[in-house]
């Protein structure tokens, strides 16, 4: 499997042979989803307070909250975490 996203560290293909892995391959992605769940969850909460008028409007604000909250992610996560 060539690396991506989502498995950063998967070997180059070409080399030798390829071994299926089955169900881990198919685990892999949800293992992300399920990790990055608070994240996204965080992401929808400062969304719905902004528009609430809890907190300001401000595209400069929104975006100092999401730098921080995909540095935390990358942080927390590693190498699961997602990559945009």
């Amino acid at each position: 499997m060539p690396p991506t996203k989502l498995y950063p560290s998967a070997p180059a293909s070409g080399g030798g042979p390829r071994h299926s892995h089955g169900a881990m391959d198919s685990i892999g992605p949800l293992v992300v989803q399920a990790l990055s769940l608070p994240f996204d969850t965080a992401r929808t909460l400062h969304a719905a307070a902004a528009r609430a008028g809890l907190i300001r409007k401000s595209i400069l604000e929104c975006r100092d909250f999401e730098k921080s909250l995909t540095a935390l992610e990358q942080l927390t996560l590693g190498p699961w975490a997602r990559h945009v």
